[in-house]
C-alpha cells in the first residue's frame, strides 16, 4: 500500500481557481474567456468529494451552469472584477474507461467570463483553466502522466473527450493499451452527440496515455469541435517521488502548439519537472541553448528536478508541460500540471484569484516579459519594482519576476504583454495555474487579388451549394457555382460560401479585392509643385490622383507638422525648410508608393495676421474702424538642443527623441520627482498666445502610458513664480500623437513680466507616464514697424496705417496687405463689410380725437427685417411701446415719437401729434325694447361732457327731438339715434337703440 501523508492535498491545481480575465494577446491568440464552455471531470483517485466551477468576469454578468444530459442546472451571477463558485453534483465525475456518458458540463454567460473546473478530494485535487467554445479544435495529442503502480493498477493515466455538437465522430489512436481493450497504435472511432463524454484510461498504472491522438474524422469536419482533458488519477512526479495527486488539465488543440517556451522556477520549491512532446517527426528541441534532442511525433522528453528557468526552442510545433513535484522531492507543495503558453502568446490584462487554505503559506505570480518592457508592468494598479526582475541568459530578450501575493483577487496589466503563472505552496499542498491570452484570432484571407479589371476566381476546393457575395453587400448573391468572373470596384472582400461534401460543415473562402496603387503621385503645396513661404504660414498639401482612404492608407510625415497625417489634403505648418513625404499603401496589400515635396521657409516674426472690423454690419453713411491685427513671435525654441530662449528651468526633462519628436529632438519628461518646464518672463501687456506641440504617451517604455489624473497643466505667474494659476488642463488621454496646441493668455496674465510653466500633476515614478514638449513659441499682439496697405482705398481714412476708418457705401470685401520690411514677407487678409441701405417710416397722420375710447396708431418701415420698435413718451397713454401699432389714449394733446431699428442696427424715427378736443360721450337706453301696436317706450340719452353741447334725435314717433328723454311711439320697428355735438370743437358722437314693434292682429 502506498504511503499517504496525514494531511490532504486540499487545493492542488493545474490552473486551480484560475479566475482570469484578459485582453489583447499577441500572435497566435488563444482566447480563454468567452460565453460558452464545455467541460467534464475525469476520475479522481478516490472519487471527488467536491466538483466546482470557479467563474470570474471583468464586468458584472450572469449565466447558467448545467449538465444537459442529466437535467441539472444552476444560475449564477458574477460582480464586475470578482468571482463566484458553482458546485457541480459529484455524480458528474467519470469512472471507468471507454463508455459513452451524458456528463458534459455546460457553462453559458451573458458576457465574457473565465472558468476553472476543480476536482477536489481531501488528499488528491486538481483543476484546469477552461477554454471557451471558440478556442476548441478537432485535433489533440494527450498530455498525461504515469499512474501510481501497485494497488491493483487502480491509479491510471487517463483522458476525457467532451462533445459540443451532435453527430461528432472522433478517431482515437491510443499510445498504450487501454483499460477497455483497445491496443496501442490501433485507431478506433467513437460517435458522440452534444454533451456526451468518453473517458479513456490506460490498461495499467505503469502506462502513460501521453501521445494518444484524438482527431475529428472527415465526416465530423471542423464545424464540430470538442474538448479534451488528460492527466492521471493519482501521479507521483517524478516517478517514485511521493506523494501522488490527481493531475487534471485541458489540452490545447495541436494547431495552437508553439515553438518557443520558457519554464520559470517555482519559489519555495527545490525543483520542477519539464516535459516536451513533439507533433511531427524529426523535431529538434533545445534547452537553454544546449545541443538539441530529436523527437518524432508523439515522442516526449522529460527533465526532472530542474532548479532554474528553462528556455525551450524547437524547429517545429511542440507541447511543453511544467509539473510541480511531490513534497518529498521539492521540499514544498505537491504535484500539479500546467500546459505552458508559447512566449508569443501574451496577455495585456488579467484578473485572478488566489485561494486560501491553512496549509498554503506562500502565494506568488511568476511574470515573463520582454526585458525592455518591465517598467510597464502593474500589479493591482501599481508599478512593479524593477529590482524584482531577473534576466534570462539563455533568452537574452526576456526577464522574469516572482511577485508575492496576498489571498484574494488581483490584477496584472502591461500594454507590452506578459505571460504569467499563479501558484501557492505549503506542506504537501500547492496550486499552479496560468493566466491565459485573450484576443480575437486574425483570419488571414485565402487570396489577395490586385486588379481594376475583370478577374476570374474559383473555390480552392469543391463545395456543395456554392454561391458568391461581397462584404459590402452580403445579402446580394453575385453568382452560384464554383467559379465567378467579376470586375472589382475599389477594394472589397469577395467570399464563396458552401458546404463540405462529406461532413456538411459550412465553409467559406475569402478573396481580398484590392485597388492597385497608382504608378506615380503628384504632390502639391498651395496648388504649386514647389513652394516658398514665410515662417508660421499654413500650407495646404494635396495629392493627385485623388486617393480614397477607404482603399488606401495614407501617411504624411513629419506627422507632427500636419493637421491629419492620414488625410489626403492636410494643412501643414513647417518652421524650417521641410520635405513633406506621403506614403501610400493599399489596404488590401496591393503595393505602396512614396513621394515628397519641398516647402522652403523664410524666417519671420509674424505668427498670424488678421483683418478685423469694429463692426461688420453697417448702415449707409456710418463709418467703422478697421485694424490689421498682428500676432508676433517673441521667442521660439525648437528644443533640438539645450532649452534656450524660452525656458529658464526644466525639472526631470531632457532633450532627446526616445518618445519621438515633431522634428529633430524634443523635451522628454521621464525622471522622478516633479516634472515641469518654466519660461523666462515675457511682456504680455498686449495679450498673446502660448503655442506648442504636445504628446502624452499611450504605449510602453520609453513612451509609457499616462494614467487618468496624470494630466499636464499650463500655468502662469505674475509675481516671479511666487504663485501659479492654471489656465489650461491638457488631458492625458487627448494627446497620443504630437498635437499643435494654442492657448490664449488670459487677461489676468497681461503683465510686463509674466512667467509660464508646464507641469504634470502626477506620475508613478521614473520611466513611467511619459510626456513630450516640442516646438514652443510665445506671441504677443504688436503691429509696430510693419507696412500696411488697405484696398480699395475709397472711403478709407488712412489706407497705409495699421488702423483706419472706413465709410462704406456698398457691401464688399476690404483687403489689407502686411509687409515685413526686414524679411519682405507679405501677409494678406480681408474682412467683409455688410452695408444696409437707409429705410424710412410711414406713420398715422396727425389727428384730433374727441372720443374718450382712444385712437389706433401705426408705423410701417419701407424695408428691412427683424425690426424692433420703441414709442415714446412711455407715460401710460399707449397700450404698448414695443409694437408697430399701439392704441393711444391721451388726455391732452400729445406728440408721439417712434424709433425703429433693423437687424443691422440701422435706425429711423417719425412723430405723430394727437390733438385732444373736449372729450364728450352719449349713451342711449329705452324703458322697453319690444312693443305691441300702439305701445310706447321711454328713451333716455345720458350725456358726458360740458354744457356747450347740442343733443338731437332722429326716428319716427318721438315726443321731442331735442329733449334727453323723449317718448317713442313707433308703429313699426324703428332705430333711434342720439347725436351730441360740441359747439366749441365741433366734435360729434352718436349712440343708437332699436325698438321692435309687433305686427297687428285681430280676434
Amino acid at each position: 500500500m502506498e504511503y499517504k501523508r496525514p494531511y490532504g492535498a486540499l487545493l492542488l491545481a493545474g490552473a486551480l481557481f484560475a479566475l482570469v480575465t484578459g485582453t489583447r494577446a499577441q500572435s497566435t491568440p488563444l482566447n480563454t474567456q468567452g460565453t460558452v464552455f464545455w467541460s467534464g471531470f475525469m476520475q479522481n483517485a478516490y472519487g471527488a468529494q467536491t466538483l466546482k466551477l470557479q467563474i470570474t468576469s471583468a464586468t458584472s454578468t450572469s449565466g447558467t451552469a448545467s449538465i444537459p444530459g442529466t437535467g441539472w442546472s444552476q444560475a449564477f451571477s458574477v460582480p464586475a472584477g470578482g468571482f463566484t463558485s458553482v458546485t457541480v453534483p459529484a455524480t458528474a465525475e467519470h469512472t471507468g474507461s471507454e463508455t459513452i456518458n451524458d456528463l458534459g458540463v455546460l457553462v453559458t454567460a451573458d458576457d465574457p467570463v473565465s472558468v476553472v473546473a476543480l476536482s477536489q478530494q481531501s488528499f488528491t485535487a486538481d483543476g484546469t483553466l477552461l477554454l471557451p467554445f471558440e478556442a476548441l479544435g478537432t485535433q489533440y495529442m494527450a498530455e498525461g502522466y504515469l499512474g501510481l503502480p501497485g494497488f491493483n493498477d487502480f491509479y491510471k493515466s487517463e483522458l476525457l473527450i467532451v462533445s459540443t455538437t451532435d453527430d461528432t465522430e472522433v478517431e482515437i489512436t491510443p499510445s498504450v493499451n487501454t483499460a477497455g481493450g483497445h491496443p496501442a497504435g490501433v485507431p478506433f472511432t467513437v460517435q458522440l452527440d452534444q454533451g456526451q463524454t468518453y473517458q479513456v484510461q490506460s490498461a495499467l498504472a505503469t502506462l502513460d496515455i501521453t501521445g494518444t491522438t484524438v482527431i475529428g474524422t472527415a465526416a465530423s469536419g471542423d464545424c464540430r469541435p470538442f474538448a479534451v482533458f488528460s492527466g492521471s488519477m493519482c501521479a507521483n512526479v517524478p516517478v517514485g517521488c511521493p506523494a501522488c495527486d490527481h493531475v487534471f488539465e485541458q489540452l490545447y488543440p495541436t494547431d495552437r502548439w508553439g515553438a518557443s517556451f520558457v519554464a520559470l522556477p517555482l519559489a519555495n520549491t527545490t525543483g520542477y519537472t519539464l516535459r516536451v512532446q513533439a507533433l511531427l517527426n524529426n523535431t529538434t528541441v533545445s534547452f537553454n541553448g544546449a545541443p538539441p534532442v530529436t523527437l518524432n511525433a508523439g515522442d516526449r522528453h522529460e527533465l526532472n528536478n530542474v532548479t532554474s528557468a528553462t528556455c525551450v526552442g524547437s524547429n517545429g510545433p511542440i507541447s511543453v508541460v511544467q509539473l510541480m513535484e511531490g513534497y518529498n522531492c521539492a521540499g514544498d507543495g505537491d504535484p500539479s500540471m500546467l500546459v505552458l503558453q508559447p512566449v508569443d502568446r501574451k496577455a495585456t490584462h488579467a484578473i485572478f484569484h488566489t485561494p486560501t487554505s491553512p496549509q498554503i503559506g506562500q502565494r506568488r505570480v511568476n511574470v515573463l516579459m520582454e526585458g525592455t518592457s518591465t517598467s510597464t508592468l502593474q500589479l493591482d494598479g501599481f508599478g512593479v519594482n524593477q529590482g524584482s526582475f531577473t534576466a534570462l541568459p539563455a533568452c537574452p530578450d526576456l526577464a522574469f519576476a516572482q511577485l508575492s501575493l496576498s489571498p484574494g483577487v488581483h490584477t496584472l496589466s502591461s500594454a507590452s504583454g506578459f505571460i504569467a503563472q499563479v501558484y501557492g505552496t505549503g506542506t504537501g499542498e500547492s496550486y499552479l495555474f496560468g493566466l491565459g491570452s485573450f484576443a480575437p484570432e486574425v483570419v488571414e484571407p485565402d487570396s489577395v487579388i490586385c486588379s481594376s479589371g475583370p478577374v476570374s476566381l474559383s473555390s480552392p476546393i469543391i463545395l456543395d451549394n456554392a454561391f458568391w457575395t461581397l462584404a459590402s453587400d452580403p445579402n446580394t448573391v453575385l453568382a452560384q457555382g464554383q467559379s465567378i468572373t467579376f470586375t472589382p470596384v475599389g477594394s472589397d472582400t469577395l467570399t464563396v460560401h458552401g458546404e463540405l461534401p462529406v461532413s456538411g460543415c459550412p465553409k467559406t473562402f475569402d478573396f481580398i479585392l484590392g485597388a492597385p496603387v497608382p504608378p506615380s503621385l503628384t504632390l502639391s503645396a498651395n496648388d504649386l509643385p514647389n513652394l516658398s513661404i514665410c515662417q508660421f504660414s499654413p500650407v495646404q498639401l494635396a495629392v493627385d490622383p485623388p486617393l480614397d482612404p477607404a482603399f488606401y492608407e495614407l501617411a504624411w510625415s513629419p506627422a507632427g507638422l500636419v493637421s491629419d497625417p492620414q488625410a489626403p489634403d492636410p494643412t501643414a505648418w513647417p518652421f524650417t525648410d521641410t520635405w513633406f513625404k506621403l506614403a501610400v499603401t493599399s489596404t488590401a496589400g496591393c503595393g505602396s508608393i512614396t513621394d515628397s515635396i519641398l516647402v522652403q521657409v523664410t524666417p519671420g516674426e509674424v505668427a498670424s495676421f488678421e483683418a478685423v472690423a469694429q463692426d461688420t454690419l453697417l448702415c449707409l453713411g456710418e463709418s467703422v474702424v478697421l485694424e490689421g491685427r498682428v500676432e508676433r513671435v517673441m521667442a521660439l525654441d525648437h528644443l533640438d538642443t539645450t532649452p534656450g530662449a524660452v525656458f529658464a528651468n526644466v525639472q526631470n526633462g531632457t532633450i532627446g527623441n526616445a518618445c519621438g519628436s515633431v522634428t529633430g529632438a524634443a523635451l522628454y519628461f521621464d525622471g522622478n520627482g516633479q516634472r515641469a518646464a518654466r519660461t523666462v518672463p515675457f511682456d504680455l501687456s498686449n495679450g498673446g498666445q502660448v503655442r506648442f506641440s504636445l504628446k502624452i504617451a499611450t504605449g510602453t517604455a520609453p513612451c509609457d502610458d499616462a494614467d487618468p489624473g496624470e494630466d499636464v497643466v499650463l500655468e502662469y505667474s505674475t509675481n516671479g513664480g511666487g504663485n501659479w494659476t492654471v489656465f489650461s488642463t491638457l488631458n492625458e488621454a487627448s494627446f497620443p500623437l504630437f498635437t499643435p496646441v494654442t492657448v490664449a493668455v488670459p487677461p489676468a496674465a497681461h503683465t510686463p513680466a509674466t512667467l509660464f510653466r508646464w507641469r504634470q500633476l502626477a506620475h508613478s515614478g521614473a520611466g513611467q507616464d511619459n510626456w513630450v514638449l516640442d516646438e514652443v513659441y510665445l506671441t504677443t499682439y504688436d503691429g509696430s514697424g510693419l507696412n500696411y496697405a488697405w484696398s480699395p482705398t475709397a472711403g478709407l481714412g488712412t489706407p497705409n496705417a495699421q488702423q483706419t476708418t472706413a465709410a462704406a457705401t456698398t457691401s464688399g470685401w476690404v483687403q489689407v496687405t502686411l509687409t515685413d520690411p526686414n524679411t519682405l514677407c507679405t501677409y494678406t487678409d480681408s474682412v467683409y463689410l455688410t452695408v444696409d441701405p437707409a429705410f424710412t417710416l410711414t406713420v398715422t397722420p396727425d389727428t384730433t380725437v374727441c372720443d374718450a375710447a382712444g385712437i389706433p396708431l401705426e408705423a410701417m418701415a419701407s424695408s428691412g427685417s427683424g425690426i424692433t420698435w420703441n414709442w415714446t413718451p412711455n407715460n401710460g397713454t399707449l397700450s404698448a411701446t414695443n409694437v408697430p401699432d399701439p392704441v393711444a389714449s391721451p388726455t391732452n394733446t400729445t406728440t408721439y415719437t417712434v424709433n425703429a431699428e433693423n437687424a443691422s442696427g440701422c435706425t429711423a424715427t417719425e412723430d405723430v401729434t394727437i390733438t385732444v378736443g373736449t372729450l364728450i360721450g352719449v349713451n342711449v337706453t329705452a324703458s322697453d325694447l319690444q312693443l305691441c301696436q300702439g305701445g310706447t317706450s321711454q328713451l333716455n340719452a345720458a350725456v358726458q361732457g360740458n354744457t356747450n353741447t347740442i343733443l338731437s334725435w332722429t326716428g319716427a314717433g318721438l315726443s321731442s327731438t331735442t329733449q334727453p328723454d323723449p317718448v317713442a311711439s313707433p308703429t313699426t320697428s324703428t332705430t333711434y339715434v342720439a347725436t351730441l355735438v360740441d359747439t366749441l370743437s365741433g366734435c360729434t358722437v352718436q349712440d343708437s337703440i332699436t325698438i321692435a314693434v309687433s305686427t297687428a292682429y285681430s280676434l
